[in-house]
């Protein structure tokens, strides 16, 4: 069975989400990518990162749909615009936007949990379920 229809029921089962609308923003983000055959694990570790907050959703799904729509996926281009959006960001989100960096760079992998040593403690739960999610990929 293919990972991607795995992948809602296990990070569901698993108790990743923050809250019903990270839950729903995710599979919004997830029907958009899952038919594309440029939907990778790493892509979809990000989709499940940037659900997580409503002004995130909207700047990924800006990012990939006109990606979707030419039908290439460029990681470099994803993580160009990661590494743009990076310097105006507050400490907290630095280390967000480096995780989705690594998940693109190194999709079948999961940040070392070191990441979190930086986040002020509210942080901390959105960093957790970011890299529980990503083990739970990388086991599809």
């Amino acid at each position: 069975m293919d990972w991607k229809v795995k992948c809602i029921p296990a990070l569901t089962a698993h108790h990743v989400f923050l809250s019903p609308q990270h839950f729903d923003r995710f599979e919004q983000l997830y029907a958009l990518l899952e038919g594309s055959h440029l939907f990778t694990k790493g892509l979809c570790k990000c989709a499940f990162l940037a659900a997580w907050d409503h002004d995130l959703t909207i700047k990924f799904r800006n990012t990939v749909l006109p990606l979707l729509r030419s039908g290439k996926i460029e990681q470099n281009r994803l993580i160009a615009k990661a590494k743009e959006d990076l310097y105006s960001r507050d400490p907290n989100m630095k280390v967000i936007y480096q995780m989705v960096m690594d998940f693109l760079q190194y999709p079948d992998q999961t940040p070392s949990e070191a990441c979190m040593l930086s986040l002020s403690p509210n942080w901390l739960p959105v960093a957790d379920s970011a890299l529980e999610a990503s083990h739970i990929i990388d086991r599809l």
